[in-house]
């Protein structure tokens, strides 16, 4: 089922990020990620949405942009080596938000 709240929810785990006035680079760098594929995911969206009905094609291509959310921002984090507790809170947010 495609997830019309998916975006609104990401957007919340950004400014739940900004709310304590520090990005560290490695936040940063996840959400600017996050924010590249929440775009990819809506525009998609918008665009199986548009003829009024979700066929099973685009609900398997929405539900693979979904998963790639989690799996990019996961990679971004693990790209030094060194997952930092920021980085571990900040994937758990997303992967809450994705569930939800």
């Amino acid at each position: 089922m495609a997830d019309e709240h998916l975006v609104e929810r990401l957007m919340s785990v950004v400014n739940a990020a900004k709310a304590d006035g520090e990005i560290t680079p490695d936040e940063y760098n996840i959400l600017k990620q996050l924010s590249m594929d929440a775009a990819e995911y809506a525009i998609a969206l918008e665009d199986a949405q548009s003829d009024g009905i979700i066929d099973s094609e685009e609900q398997k291509m929405l539900d693979g942009l979904k998963e790639r959310l989690l799996s990019n921002a996961e990679r971004v984090a693990e790209e030094d080596g060194v997952l930092t507790q920021d980085e571990v809170r900040l994937l758990i947010k997303i992967g809450k938000a994705l569930k939800s």
